[in-house]
């Protein structure tokens, strides 16, 4: 079991420049998910509206008692939650949780249903446990002073919109999110997974828990180096995380990949491997619960063609600069979309580049092309 304090060398002042004391113990007052059991035992959690942060969250009920949690959220106030709603559903502790990849808003809970049961089991494959104490610890520091200030700029925007005489049910709901997880970092404690699962691209982990049967999957690098697939084969469920349907600001606006920890140039052939399982329900990271195959096919097609955009581009000999230029982001898109496509196509040309420069095959080419 490895548990990581977070560094507090400038929390201390930052929490105290948006005075948090009045909302630390109010967690009970904020409800973050509604509820959707998809097939029989399987319950999704998608957050309702302004919510402060998103992220999906799949519960497992287990014939004997108990229950399976794919994915945790990002801190203890959301945790504790998924727990609640958990033990309910599952009628007993919850014996099993999955991190699906190594982001914080897929494992930053994870304390919460230790402390709840410690002869809890964590899966996770092995890249994500390699990895998460590095990437994804820093990670979080670093992002929470803009975290911070996002909240003194939302409060402020509430001041604005009370002169105004407007509803404010919906920014109050965000802006207490937000307060409760600032509080939450004042000492955040990490939970990093005990069961790491050395799986190479096609391999499964199974678990039978009565009639319930419950494969771990790993088809190879995507969203991470290290995604992992839940799947239900008798419920045709199958919980992909952020391997696709993350919605705009990746690679394609509609196709939701992005290869940020993983690679982009493998993630449509990760993509067609997964497919070949037999689902009629994928439940992702971030979209939501997506029904049928078309889904996966338009996010397998928009990242094929994306990528042999920038292929053909690169084989003109075009540097990144022109590269950019040839393909821009969505019309008038928000910042955060033309960000994640800037920084998806640079880093499929760098891909590219480094595979070239080493003779790698791109995937598809038997041979290197020089």
């Amino acid at each position: 079991m490895q548990t990581y304090l977070l560094r507090t060398g400038v929390l201390a002042s930052l929490l105290g420049l948006i005075g948090l004391a009045p909302i630390a113990c109010a967690a009970a007052d904020y409800t973050h998910f509604s509820w959707e059991e998809v097939a029989p035992g399987v319950h999704f959690g998608t957050p309702l509206a302004n919510f402060f942060q998103g992220g999906n969250v799949t519960i497992i009920t287990l014939p004997g008692g108990g229950s399976m949690v794919v994915d945790t959220q990002n801190s203890e106030f959301l945790g504790r939650e998924i727990l609640e709603k958990a033990k309910a559903v599952g009628q007993g502790p919850v014996k099993y949780v999955v991190n699906t990849h190594l982001h914080q808003d897929h494992m930053g809970g994870n304390i919460v249903f230790r402390r709840d049961n410690p002869r809890l089991k964590i899966f996770a494959h092995r890249y994500t446990c390699t990895n998460a104490p590095f990437k994804t610890v820093n990670r979080m520091e670093d992002r929470l002073p803009g975290i911070v200030k996002g909240l003194q700029d939302t409060r402020a925007q509430r001041v604005k919109l009370q002169s105004e005489g407007k509803d404010l049910a919906g920014i109050d709901h965000r802006i207490h999110g937000t307060e409760l997880y600032v509080a939450d970092t004042k000492e955040f404690k990490w939970e990093m997974p005990d069961n790491c699962l050395d799986l190479k691209p096609g391999q499964s982990k199974v678990l039978q828990e009565g009639g319930r049967r419950i494969e771990l999957r790993y088809f190879g690098p995507g969203h991470t180096v290290g995604d992992l697939v839940v799947f239900l084969p008798k419920e045709k469920v199958v919980i992909v995380g952020d391997m696709w349907g993350q919605g705009s600001g990746y690679l394609h606006p509609d196709a939701g990949i992005d290869g940020r920890d993983g690679s982009v140039l493998e993630t449509p052939w990760t993509l067609k491997r997964l497919r070949q399982l037999d689902f009629d329900i994928a439940l992702t990271g971030h979209a939501g619960a997506l029904r049928g195959k078309a889904s996966i096919d338009r996010a397998i097609d928009l990242g094929d063609q994306a990528i042999a955009s920038i292929k053909a581009l690169n084989q003109r000999g075009m540097s990144i600069g022109p590269v950019l230029q040839k393909l821009p982001p969505p019309d008038k898109a928000p910042t955060f979309v033309v960000d994640g496509w800037v920084s998806t196509v640079v880093r499929t040309f760098e891909e590219i580049e480094l595979r070239r420069m080493w003779g790698i095959p791109l995937p598809g080419e038997s041979t290197p092309k020089r």
